[in-house]
């Protein structure tokens, strides 16, 4: 008698725990398509013009309202930067962001960084440190000199090294490749009339 009166108590608590599941996914679709609603509805706001496009000026007047910062601040989105914020919504970089820039900008930049974020960015940073290492090295002048440009893009990589370094990027990347560069330089960039 026991076991029925568990077995029917497991059962009952199973069931409730899978419509518990099929509530909290109804409500997040809703959650997300509220949200859509919302961002259609401040895009519109936002193309003064009915264009179907927000330009930059439309943007930057935009977010001197109070409204629409405290809108875009409600998704988690900094806006103390309000240049910068544009030009990672204007994916394309064609001077103004469409709906489909908008939307999906804004619930791209919305929140917190998530951990795959920072490991997609890391991963990308490392690649271009490689880059860069291996454009350094090729960068040599006959009887392994180096030239002044070639001095400046070390220096700029030697600049960029406190960066990658919190992110994990290896040093050796490109300090190798910097390195190389003064090793193999005889005279320094001063010298020879650059600066």
């Amino acid at each position: 008698v026991l076991n029925i009166i568990t077995g029917v108590f497991v059962d009952g608590a199973m069931e409730l725990a899978k419509r518990d599941r099929h509530v909290l996914v109804e409500k997040e679709n809703q959650a997300r398509e509220a949200g859509a609603e919302h961002l259609l509805e401040l895009f519109e706001q936002l193309d003064t013009d009915g264009l179907g496009t927000i330009t930059k000026s439309q943007f930057l007047a935009a977010m001197q309202t109070h409204e629409v910062v405290c809108f875009v601040e409600a998704l988690q989105v900094d806006t103390s930067e309000v240049n910068d914020l544009f030009e990672l919504l204007d994916v394309d970089s064609d001077g103004v962001v469409d709906v489909a820039e908008w939307v999906d900008g804004m619930r791209r930049l919305g929140g917190w960084a998530r951990s795959t974020d920072v490991q997609r960015l890391r991963r990308e940073v490392q690649a271009v440190a490689r880059s860069l290492a291996t454009f350094l090295r090729h960068l040599q002048l006959p009887g392994g000199h180096c030239s002044p440009h070639l001095m400046a893009a070390a220096a700029l990589a030697g600049s960029c090294q406190n960066t990658l370094s919190p992110l994990g990027v290896s040093q050796n990347l490109v300090g190798t490749s910097i390195n190389t560069v003064n090793t193999h330089n005889a005279e320094p960039l001063n010298s020879e009339g650059g600066s």
